[in-house]
């Protein structure tokens, strides 16, 4: 055992203070940025997931977060090829392909995603769908070769001026 001697010098009705806002989002489209992803053993033993964090990034509802998980390997196999087609989906619509070998990838990438009430508990979201969306995180586009400097030159001195 480790002796901590902590003692906290705040007021106490802080901590029981919500920090963040916990209802539900309404149904909708939101767009997005994946902020965490990981690979994980299900509780019962059962299979594997991916658990995919998502951080609304614009509008009424900017900063506020829903979860999703995906079953890669389930016991059940309608819940596996529902999982790995959800996923897939996820990839292509981040990744540009249908496939993923490290959850890191996701991380910090962009996406439009359908948010809706879950079925079973109405008091949490669910992504319904998954949709690309232009990359503004990534690395900007390889841009074309330059003009030659004396047809830069002409652009410039006279841009009014038709080419010949």
């Amino acid at each position: 055992m480790a002796k901590l001697g902590f003692e906290y010098a705040g007021a106490t009705e802080e901590l029981n203070k919500n920090d963040f806002d916990r209802t539900p989002l309404p149904d909708g489209k939101y767009f997005a940025e994946i902020t965490d992803s990981d690979y994980r053993e299900a509780k019962n033993g059962n299979g594997s997931y991916v658990m995919v964090e998502f951080r609304v990034i614009d509008g009424e509802f900017a900063d506020r977060k829903v979860w999703s998980n995906y079953n890669i390997i389930n016991s059940n196999e309608q819940a596996q090829e529902i999982g790995q087609q959800q996923f897939a989906k996820l990839c292509l619509a981040t990744l540009g392909k249908p496939s993923c070998d490290d959850t890191d990838h996701l991380i910090g990438r962009q996406l439009a995603i359908g948010v809706g009430l879950d079925k079973k508990d109405p008091s949490r979201n669910r992504v319904k769908w998954t949709e690309a969306v232009q990359q503004t995180t990534s690395a900007p586009a390889a841009r074309p070769a330059a003009a030659p400097a004396a047809a830069r030159v002409e652009k410039a001195a006279n841009p009014w001026k038709k080419p010949q």
